[in-house]
């Protein structure tokens, strides 16, 4: 006999419902009509609804054939509403170990769906501690943003294991990749597989600079979408447009949104992104997720819940309804 797993959509006001999955002992808060648009994309059918108060149902139960398949790193990272993310990246070059977990604790509070830990760069041996010590100040998703294979850590969730899709320089675009395969199969690491563009940003970055690649440009939106395809067909799950640490300028919304249209997997966008304005841009082109880095080190992480505000209703394009199961 088939298996079925159910998902519940309990009553509240048009803004304030939510859909629980009660093989998982979840719930989420959502709206009421593009959850039930997204549910039934996604495959589930609905069985049956309680009476109604106000015109609206109390209850509305769903129904879908059980799949087997695990679920991925990329499925738990991004929202069953389809709202864009914010994702936030510290560099543990940049501030000392106490200030890393007190900027993330911040950051969860302000709205911050998942850190990154890393960068182009790391000069001290602190790395290890670093990780461990923001994984015990959060209770989201903790993700290694690796410059190079040194940057492995055990006490994270999960690692973005990215290729330098833009660039020709074969230690970023397998090298590393190879030397940190074994580390994270050995630690049982979930990954998500990501193609990872640099794109001019008017001046040159520590990305730029390390890696000896030279970025897409930025009137160049074709391209990147060709890399974004390219990327997609290798089984990528997702793609980060980089303009880069300290970024003069941020990926432009033409380039964001042509990406976007272009491929099926999400979208990250980082580097430049400075203002809730800037980010707000972002998000309306099509981004799954705001990186924010720099800006927190220069202006603090008040910034964080400002751009929080700004992203929180935008509806992302990539969204699919699907188990929202923490990692």
């Amino acid at each position: 006999m088939p298996r079925f797993e159910y998902a519940i959509v309990e009553a509240g006001t048009l803004s304030g419902w939510k859909i629980s999955y009660p093989d998982h002992d979840e719930k989420v808060k959502c709206d009421l009509m593009p959850v039930l648009v997204q549910l039934g994309s996604a495959g589930w059918e609905r069985v049956t609804m309680t009476d109604e108060v106000g015109g609206l149902p109390r209850r509305l139960f769903y129904k879908r054939a059980h799949s087997d398949k695990a679920l991925t790193l990329a499925d738990r990272l991004f929202s069953p509403e389809g709202h864009c993310h914010l994702w936030l990246l510290l560099d543990p070059d940049a501030q000392s170990t106490d200030e890393l977990a007190r900027i993330a604790s911040e950051g969860e509070s302000a709205g911050v769906s998942v850190i990154l830990i890393g960068g182009s760069f790391i000069a001290h041996d602190g790395f290890d501690d670093a990780v461990r010590a923001v994984k015990a100040k959060v209770h989201i998703p903790v993700l290694l943003f690796p410059g190079s294979s040194r940057q492995i850590s055990p006490h994270a969730d999960g690692v973005l294991f990215m290729s330098l899709l833009s660039g020709r320089n074969p230690q970023y675009l397998i090298g590393e990749q190879v030397m940190a395969a074994p580390i994270i199969k050995r630690l049982g690491l979930p990954v998500l597989p990501m193609a990872y563009l640099l794109i001019e940003s008017g001046r040159m970055t520590s990305a730029e600079f390390v890696s000896d690649t030279k970025p897409i440009p930025r009137d160049k939106s074709g391209l990147a979408a060709a890399h974004a395809m390219a990327a997609e067909l290798f089984g990528m799950q997702a793609v980060y447009l980089e303009a880069g640490s300290g970024a003069e300028q941020p990926v432009p919304s033409e380039m964001i949104r042509a990406v976007v249209q272009s491929v099926s997997i999400p979208i990250i966008v980082g580097g430049g992104i400075t203002s809730p304005s800037l980010a707000k841009e972002a998000a309306e082109a099509g981004a799954s997720a705001i990186v924010i880095g720099t800006a927190v080190e220069q202006n603090g992480s008040s910034l964080l819940g400002r751009i929080a505000d700004a992203i929180a209703t935008i509806p992302n394009p990539k969204s699919k309804i699907q188990n929202p199961k923490s990692i």
